[in-house]
């Protein structure tokens, strides 16, 4: 993997850099948000993996209390969301900040404390990569009330459809399943009928919408998006089945 690390330590970067460069992976660094923006728009990366607290750019001091990762996190995102992206901090009080990002209906993300081991790391940055949403255990004193926080922020419209494909997705065949997962990851029907090994996809993912209760969403919620839908249902259920 072709791997970003955004931290203001240079230490930390060489810790993580040192970690990765083993493991094969390539590896570029900034210590601020200007820096990162600026790589991220003149490079591709899988995953990009960033401390929540930065300076703005190279000449800000005082910045520790910033949430700059956050910003960095949702312009990647809008920018490149098939991108992984770890949020890796050394506190565990930006769980609402992390919340707000899911409940855009951001794919592909992770929260993590400073000094996790290595190897569970680099496991991290593979599930994101695969569009996954992972929390760092460490975390979990309140990550058992997420899928909650998720419903909470449905809109009326969008609760229903929701709700319903909660309850549908456990019944996906393995094929529906992996096709929900890569269309949460932001694949395009060509992308997932390639990481499928199929021809074509567009009848799998309208059958996989009919199968969630989605495909009358155009006629009778034309105001939202299936994927959109579908990818808030993957989320909740996936937080509720504990395998973040």
């Amino acid at each position: 993997m072709h791997l970003l690390i955004v931290d203001a330590d240079p230490y930390e970067r060489l810790g993580l850099r040192t970690a990765f460069q083993s493991r094969d992976h390539t590896v570029a660094e900034a210590s601020d948000l200007a820096a990162a923006l600026h790589l991220t728009e003149t490079q591709t990366f899988d995953a990009v993996i960033t401390d929540i607290s930065l300076p703005a750019d190279e000449r800000v001091e005082g910045w520790a209390r910033t949430t700059f990762g956050i910003d960095l996190a949702r312009r990647v995102k809008m920018a490149q969301p098939q991108v992984g992206l770890v949020l890796y901090s050394a506190y565990e009080h930006y769980l609402d900040e992390f919340l707000e990002l899911l409940g855009a209906g951001l794919r592909g993300l992770a929260y993590c404390l400073k000094g996790r081991r290595n190897d569970l790391l680099l496991a991290t940055l593979t599930q994101v990569v695969a569009g996954r949403v992972e929390i760092d255990p460490e975390v979990h004193t309140r990550a058992h009330t997420i899928a909650n926080e998720l419903r909470l922020r449905l809109t009326p419209a969008e609760r229903p459809w929701v709700e319903r494909a909660v309850t549908i997705l456990p019944k996906l065949t393995s094929q529906e399943a992996k096709a929900i997962q890569l269309l949460a990851a932001s694949c395009s029907p060509e992308g997932v009928a390639r990481r499928l090994s199929i021809q074509r996809a567009d009848n799998l993912i309208c059958r996989l919408y009919a199968k969630l209760g989605l495909d009358t969403v155009p006629q009778l919620s034309p105001e939202l998006r299936q994927v959109s839908l579908a990818i808030k249902a993957c989320q909740i259920h996936i937080l509720e089945d504990h395998s973040v």
